[in-house]
């Protein structure tokens, strides 16, 4: 019954009114064309694959903020597990040129 009402009380607006006027006889699931400030863009789930750190950890989840630790601690293992190779291929080359000198 509203949408009948409408178009005539559209007709009686200024020409440069009339285009934002019929904007909103259409409906949407996310309200295209309203001003809602408290709503805020749908964000795609945090997990341990995809985490690149944009997401704040006070946004997260439990289980993102599980994922994130999980991504940072295999990181971190990652990283000293370099160390320790680099460190032991390290020691073996320096007695093998001590030897030959």
């Amino acid at each position: 019954m509203n949408s009948l009402v409408r178009p005539v009380s559209l007709l009686r607006c200024p020409p440069s009114l009339r285009p934002i006027l019929a904007a909103r006889l259409y409906a949407t699931e996310t309200g295209l064309g309203t001003s809602n400030a408290a709503s805020r863009p749908r964000r795609k789930a945090v997990t341990a694959f995809n985490d690149d750190g944009r997401v704040p950890w006070g946004e997260l989840s439990g289980k993102e903020k599980a994922a994130r630790a999980t991504q940072q601690t295999f990181n971190f293992s990652f990283i000293i597990v370099g160390a320790i190779l680099t460190a032991s291929l390290g020691e073996k080359r320096s007695l093998t040129v001590t030897n030959i000198v």
